[in-house]
């Protein structure tokens, strides 16, 4: 794929203001924001950042650990303690969870997501391009650990990072290309 446009000044704009922000030349899908998918894109971000079995078993474990070694050191008295003060992070973490989405769910509300924005894809043979009104954003196929589809979005893994974008910006063609090269792709789709 070509490197990404660099947007030009129209003479309409002043000096001092920003340029335009650039769009797809041909984009192989465009997907219109609805009412609900604010919410939708939080949900999932959240389930994919906060609630990975993984991380959950992690705390559980690290619970554990720790209310049998405070039983061990001081006692009943001091494993009561310890599953006392793990119930309060639990209820902090889960806090924090709700705290998470509801700030993306905002974020998502008023901008990258907000009723009516319009985002686009352009899917090719390395990479695939994703523009929203307040990002550009290019992912090479091959730097692609895993991509999870649900009904409202499809969760993209990239080692530490991962990324979140409207189903609609996945066509089952090109989920069936990318699952035959290689990609390892999970959910319903074709």
């Amino acid at each position: 794929m070509p490197d990404l446009p660099v947007p030009e000044t129209s003479p309409e704009q002043s000096g001092d203001s920003l340029p335009e922000f650039p769009t797809l030349r041909d984009p192989t899908v465009t997907f219109t924001a609805g009412p609900d998918t604010a919410q939708s894109m939080s949900r999932v971000y959240v389930r994919y950042a906060a609630l990975q079995p993984a991380n959950i078993a992690t705390m559980l474990a690290g619970a554990a650990l720790v209310i049998t070694l405070a039983g061990a050191a001081w006692g009943k008295g001091g494993a009561v303690l310890a599953t006392l003060v793990a119930l309060v992070f639990a209820w902090w973490q889960v806090d924090q969870v709700r705290r998470l989405a509801r700030y993306l769910e905002h974020r998502f509300g008023t901008s990258t997501y907000a009723e009516g924005t319009v985002s686009s894809a352009r899917h090719g043979a390395e990479a695939s391009d994703f523009v929203t009104n307040t990002s550009y954003l290019r992912i090479r196929h091959a730097d692609i650990q895993r991509l999870v589809v649900h009904e409202p979005a499809v969760f993209i893994r990239m080692g530490w990072t991962f990324h979140v974008v409207p189903r609609e910006l996945y066509p089952e063609p090109v989920l069936r290309r990318l699952s035959e090269s290689g990609v390892s792709v999970r959910g319903r789709f074709g």
